[in-house]
């Protein structure tokens, strides 16, 4: 929601695991990535991932300078690593588990939230996966972003729709940002108070209060965006998978970030696997996900 603020949970899959160790020289080795192109994923993947991971490293010596003039002789395994471009913030978890490892191996001393953060280099994208890679739970991103206890027994289900979006990310991203009207006062307005009754009912653990607040928010949201794709949410398929969701009477539901994914939310675990079993005809996937707690 940058430069807005916003929400977002911790969720407990998809994950990111990288590993940094010494090596003769520097390295990165994208296993998890080389399986993805034995199922006929494009080779730009590969390539995305050690970018992203030479870009954190640079920034790394840059950060420390008079230890490390250039690349430091380790290697970099990406083990597991989300598919990119869709919508869950992947990118930034990537890139915050990057940093870690760097500094966690070479200046374990250094190895702060901070410089973590600072090595990342994704404090403009975003405040709730820059605080929710070190806390766990629900997200506030307004000041002061903060995290809030997220009730273990809700449980999420993310959602793919039929036909895949283009992605929106990187350059394309910033230059949509830029480019968006500045908001009505009243609509800010509006927004802070939807994400204050959200936020309560979070805290009160009142389920569907919950539910229709995260859909409204969502909603009012996404038409800041409306220039830019098309309406509050990216596309039809998006639109026509979010309607068909609310047909069956699930409230909570929206996009989150960008898409194409769509969460819908659950009271029980059990109520979202009997969900997953019986999908909506827009939808070609249907994970079911838990928040991850907040790690005090």
């Amino acid at each position: 929601m940058a430069p807005f603020g916003g929400v977002g949970l911790m969720i407990d899959r998809p994950q990111t695991f990288v590993r940094v160790e010494p090596g003769e020289r520097f390295a990165v080795r994208t296993p998890a990535v080389s399986e993805q192109l034995d199922r006929g994923q494009s080779d730009r993947d590969k390539a995305d991932v050690e970018q992203r991971v030479l870009s954190v490293t640079r920034r790394f010596c840059q950060q420390f300078a008079a230890d490390f003039p250039e690349l430091p002789a380790v290697t970099c395994t990406v083990f597991q690593r989300p598919a990119a471009h869709t919508g869950l913030g992947t990118g930034t978890q990537l890139a915050l588990a990057i940093a870690s490892g760097l500094c966690q191996h070479l200046k374990p001393t250094f190895a702060t939230k901070r410089i973590i953060q600072t090595v990342a280099g994704r404090g403009a994208r975003s405040g709730v996966g820059n605080e929710g890679f070190f806390s766990g739970g629900m997200i506030v991103d307004t000041p002061p972003v903060r995290a809030i206890d997220f009730p273990g027994e809700w449980t999420m289900v993310l959602l793919q729709p039929q036909v895949a979006l283009e992605p929106v990310a990187g350059l394309e991203e910033s230059q949509r940002f830029s480019q968006l009207p500045v908001p009505a006062e009243s609509h800010r307005r509006s927004l802070m108070e939807g994400l204050q009754r959200l936020v309560s009912a979070v805290e009160q653990q009142n389920f569907a209060e919950f539910s229709e607040a995260v859909y409204e928010y969502n909603h009012r949201s996404g038409e800041l965006f409306k220039a830019s794709q098309g309406g509050a949410y990216n596309g039809a398929e998006v639109t026509r998978l979010i309607t068909q969701l609310r047909e069956m009477g699930i409230q909570g539901v929206g996009q989150s970030s960008w898409g194409p994914t769509v969460f819908a939310c659950f009271p029980t675990r059990s109520d979202a696997e009997t969900f997953c079993q019986f999908p909506p005809a827009a939808s070609s996937t249907a994970t079911l996900v838990s928040a991850q707690a907040i790690r005090h």
